[in-house]
């Protein structure tokens, strides 16, 4: 299925909010479904654009508004995930009002030159509803509109096929709202509440997190301690010299690490004889998942599936901005964020940030608590992706 998001912002392009996380975790999450996913985002800034090195399209796209034409530059690009990206941004000085106007029909035009056939947009943008007959050029398409606070349009609810309400509170919200547009989705079943925390099937209880660290520890033949944090460096494309780099340095701290070998990682077997009791090679055939869950954190500089694999298990991703499309850098009070962001690949990065994980797994029961929040994140973000997918059939059906 192609699904189209339009959204103000998506991580790491032109994000300001935690809109942005939960756009760009959505859209990898649909995509890897098996979806076809584009992002349209609005670029506030024209760095935003230019800070990812972006493709810019010659041709901009012109809006009309009454007798005023506002041309909008387009900037491609992808995430690691394949979800593409196709942010629009307009240097014409507009007021909210106006702005909200001109981005919508922005974004659908963008959509409108997409190749033809059944799909779904999904508008976490309220101002999109404002827009008469959004995405309504295109036959079959399925179009939903996500609110995730108690302001609701006006006006234009009725225009989407069915209202995206995400969680029960804003939900109740919103159902009880002076609105006849409301009133009447809510009666035709087309308003439906969207999962906002919820644990994956496969997950682990923290209690269970304890001893699946403890358990992978002896299998090892680490020490069992509780008291250091422990590091996972699953097999990678990384380049073996900074990997090996990295390890060697990181290991002269009180941690504990365990490794999966790539194909040039030789010089690991001499470091994991150096350091017994803090070093070990994870011997082929182990699961991923029981690395996973054994493992307090998880070094994940490219591959964006495995830092969402860690979280569905509560293991807090060590990842870089190309990876991490499901996390979001920690806030040093650890109340906020998904994962340790490393500013590159680069030897000093990944060891600055190793730095901040030790720290965080320092703050005890904070760190405990974030672990477990992390793991909720992931089962929501399944959920959705179920859920939407499902209404989909439903409403095609």
């Amino acid at each position: 299925m192609r699904i189209f998001l339009i959204a103000n912002e998506i991580f790491p392009f032109s994000n300001r909010s935690d809109l942005g996380k939960r756009v760009s975790s959505l859209a990898a999450e649909l995509a890897r479904g098996g979806n076809e996913v584009h992002a349209i985002v609005c670029a506030q800034t024209q760095a935003d654009s230019n800070d990812h090195s972006l493709a810019r399209r010659l041709r901009p796209i012109e809006v009309h508004l009454g007798d005023r034409t506002v041309p909008w530059h387009r900037y491609d690009g992808r995430l690691p995930s394949g979800v593409e990206v196709h942010l629009l941004h307009t240097e014409d000085k507009l007021d909210d009002e106006l702005y909200a106007d001109a981005f919508a029909r922005a974004a659908l035009t963008t959509i409108g030159s997409a190749p033809t056939g059944e799909a779904c947009c999904i508008s976490f943008n309220r101002e999109c509803a404002l827009v008469p007959g959004l995405d309504a050029n295109r036959e079959n398409n399925i179009h939903l509109l996500v609110l995730s606070k108690n302001d609701i349009p006006k006006k234009g609810v009725k225009d989407a096929d069915a209202v995206l309400i995400l969680g029960k509170t804003v939900g109740r919200a919103i159902e009880h709202a002076d609105n006849t547009e409301i009133e009447s989705m809510r009666g035709a079943g087309r308003l439906v509440t969207l999962p906002l925390w919820g644990e994956p099937q496969d997950s682990i209880s923290a209690s269970g997190k304890t001893s699946a660290k403890t358990s992978f520890q002896a299998s090892l033949g680490l020490p069992i301690r509780t008291d250091v944090p422990l590091v996972f460096f699953p097999a990678t494309n990384e380049d073996p010299v900074v990997v090996t780099k990295t390890v060697e340095q990181f290991l002269r701290g009180d941690v504990q690490v365990a490794i999966t070998l790539g194909d040039n990682d030789v010089d690991l077997h001499d470091l994991a004889a150096r350091y017994l009791d803090r070093l070990a090679i994870i011997p082929s055939g182990t699961p991923v998942f029981a690395a996973m869950a054994g493992s307090d954190f998880c070094v994940s500089l490219s591959d964006p599936s495995t830092t969402a694999t860690a979280m569905s298990c509560g293991t807090i991703p060590v990842t870089t901005p190309e990876a991490s499309e499901c996390a979001v850098d920690l806030e040093p009070s650890l109340a906020s964020g998904s994962g340790i962001i490393a500013s590159d690949d680069s030897v000093d990065a990944i060891l600055e940030a190793l730095g901040r994980s030790v720290a965080a797994f320092d703050r005890g029961g904070d760190f405990v608590r974030l672990s477990a929040r992390i793991r909720r994140y992931a089962g929501t973000l399944t959920r959705q992706a179920q859920s939407i997918t499902q209404l989909v059939d439903e409403l095609r059906a």
